[in-house]
Parts: C-alpha cells; structure tokens; sequence
C-alpha cells in the first residue's frame, strides 16, 4: 500500500516527509497522456530500475532524513495489436478494453488500476492497440454488453494472454461470447430451520483473466435456501469459494461441484459453454476454542488470532478464520469445521495476511497445532504473541 507520496518540482526534486520508521520501496510514476505513444517511463522504482521486483529497500530511523536519488531509465514501448471477434449481435455495441498483468503476487504493487489510461475505449472498427511500458505475460480482457427491452442486460466477455517481450505483437485475436450459467445452492441436514434465511456465499477468481469480469457477478452472492441461485454470465475460470456468511452454530460441511467433493480446496471450475452445479452443505455441531494470547500488554491494541487449517486443506479460504481479541487479550473462535488446524497469535496482521502463503511460511514455527472433532471444546488455550 501507498504510505505517502510527493510531487517534484520543475528539477525533478522531491521530499516526503513525516514516515514512521520503517522499511520502503520508492516508486516514481506519472499518468500518461490518451494521445501518447512515444518513447519513455510510465513507473520506476528506486534505484532506477523498471522492473519492480528489483527494487531495493531503504530503511528510514526516527530522526533521520534520507537521500534516495535515482534517474529513471528510458525504455521504448510495445504495441499489441489485435481485432475483437464480437458474438453480441448489436453492431454498435461499445468494446471495452482492460490490460492485466499475470504477476505473481508477491511482487510490488505498481499502485495503479488496470486499465488506467485509454484502454477501455482502445476498439475502433473492431480493431484496438494496447501500449505496454515493459516486457511480461499480460491478459487483455474485453466486454460488452446487449441491453434487451424488458429484459435484463445480456454480457459478451472473453479474454486472451500475450507474451510481451522486445518487438510488437500483431494480428492477436480476442473473441467475446456469452459466459456460462452456475447454479448454486445450499443444503442442511440436521438445521434445516437455518436456512430460513438469505446465505451470503462470496466467491473470488483463481485466475486473473476471470478477476475483473467477476466484480459484479460472483462477488457476495445472496442463496435462497429454498430455490438456489442461478448465476448468468459467468466468464470461464477457476473460482474460489472463501467466505459462507452462515447462521451461528452451524459450519459448511462440505462444498460438491457435480458429484465430486471440492471442499478440499473450495475451488470451482466453470467451463466456456457449461458448469456443473454447486452445492455447498452446512451441518451443526461444529468446534469451539478461547484462550488468552501472551505478550507485552502495551501490544495487545490491535492483536487477532488466525485459525489455519493444516495441509493442502488450508487453499480452501472459507477454512481460515481470524478474529479480533477481546477484553484486551482474550480470544474466541466458533462453529469450526472438524479438522487439523494451527493458531498463530499477532500484534498487528494486515488483512488478507494469513491468506497468503509466502508469508505465513515465515511463521510456521510459531503456530500452535490443534485438531478439532465435532462439538469439542478447548478452553484456556495460551498462544504467543507474533510481535511486528
């Protein structure tokens, strides 16, 4: 995330000031113009590289004022261009554009939005050209949109990935379709009077190509229990199912595409023309742990304790649950799945943190392993506290 930021002056000097002690990246980066099309950067990071997974950190001490001068290098960009094969039968339907870069994740954020620029109205005459600033592996999503009197809103989406290297991509071809219906649905068996009411299941892409279409689609879905969900034009990909927003006292027992067991890792797959219905089984009786979390008492402010499952269990996102303490240092999780788990206590984590597996593999060694069975208690449990 962007702690501060400058501008600089007519010379090309800058100043941020007022930073916490801490590590940085310093990354310079300017907007460029619709009608650009010329040599130059877009972003460069300290010491004056372009690609940010050779950044280098500069510590700043309380006190200190650093000096970070670095010369942004010119590099020449690459046009890719391609033409939209539309299947939406309106002719004058408008072709929206979006560039996504496929980079793992661990790399620095470039802090801007896909598709910032003139990308998302780069198709004249079914054509397009998309500038890129550096080499890499891209997907260039595409949609548009029928708009039906009296009836609801028909999506044409599609994507297509490109390899970027030192030349200009020609003649790349992006087809849009329709995407693919999901039925999904909850069921219980032993509460059924749980599901009186609205689940809210959220489900998130895998994939980079399905992230963008999905927003609006596939984000926080409401189920009724009694007639299901059917989603409509859901772009083809991986998804992940990482969060059910369930009654209390009850847990998602099982998650089932077609007639295969997926709660392993909560992941779906939605095919181009067909996907086999969801079921997402919740049960009662789930597990319960409390303890305290020990540590300097002047750290306990905004401390949370992670329950993780252990194993290839823990890809499953609805499986992880963490929790604020109360009451200063005391904690409380609920309704948990059977299973084998660890407990890690922290001071300060930053959301999504224990979702991601590079950085929780720093801290395997300071979780507590536990195993749940169904309606066990564990009380006056004692975790470590993981401090900044």
């Amino acid at each position: 995330e962007t702690v501060k930021d400058a501008q600089s002056d007519d010379r090309g000097f800058y100043r941020i000031w007022g930073l916490p002690p801490d590590n940085y990246y310093i990354r310079a980066s300017r907007a460029p113009a619709c009608n650009e099309r010329s040599t130059g950067v877009i972003s460069a990071y300290f010491p004056g590289v372009v690609d940010p997974g050779l950044a280098a950190v500069i510590s700043v001490r309380g006190g200190q004022e650093a000096v970070a001068d670095f010369q942004t290098p010119s590099i020449q960009n690459i046009k890719i261009l391609g033409r939209v094969i539309n299947s939406n039968p309106d002719p004058a339907a408008h072709v929206g554009l979006i560039l996504v870069p496929r980079e793992p994740a661990s790399r620095i954020d470039e802090g801007r939005q896909p598709g910032q620029g003139c990308m998302a109205s780069a198709v004249i005459d079914g054509k397009f050209e998309i500038v890129v600033d550096r080499p890499g592996t891209y997907d260039i999503l595409g949609m548009s949109s029928l708009q039906r009197i009296g009836g609801p809103s028909e999506l044409y989406q599609g994507h297509v990935t490109v390899d970027v290297r030192d030349r200009d991509l020609k003649d790349v071809a992006l087809s849009l379709a329709r995407g693919t219906e999901l039925n999904v649905r909850v069921t219980a068996g032993s509460v059924p009077t749980a599901l009186e009411k609205t689940v809210f299941v959220r489900m998130r892409p895998v994939e980079t190509a399905s992230t963008l279409f999905s927003d609006g689609i596939v984000g926080a879905i409401g189920i009724s229990a009694k007639e299901g969900r059917q989603l409509t034009d859901v772009p083809d990909g991986v998804y992940a199912i990482n969060e059910v927003e369930l009654p209390s006292g009850t847990y998602v027992a099982d998650i089932r595409q077609g007639a295969h067991s997926v709660n392993g890792t909560g992941q779906i797959v939605v095919g181009k023309t067909q996907a086999e219905s969801v079921e997402i089984v919740i049960s009662a009786g789930g597990g319960k742990i409390s303890g305290t979390i020990q540590g300097p008492v002047a750290k306990f402010r905004n401390a949370s304790v992670s329950l993780l499952p252990q194993g290839t269990a823990r890809e499953n996102l609805s499986l992880i649950k963490t929790v604020s303490t109360s009451s200063g240092n005391s904690f409380s999780i609920a309704d948990i799945p059977p299973g084998t788990y660890k407990l890690f206590a922290w001071e300060n984590l930053a959301a999504g943190a224990a979702m991601n597996a590079q950085f929780m593999s720093n801290y395997e060694g300071r979780g507590r392993s536990i195993t749940v069975a169904a309606n066990s208690v564990f009380s006056n449990i004692t975790l470590p506290l993981i401090e900044n």
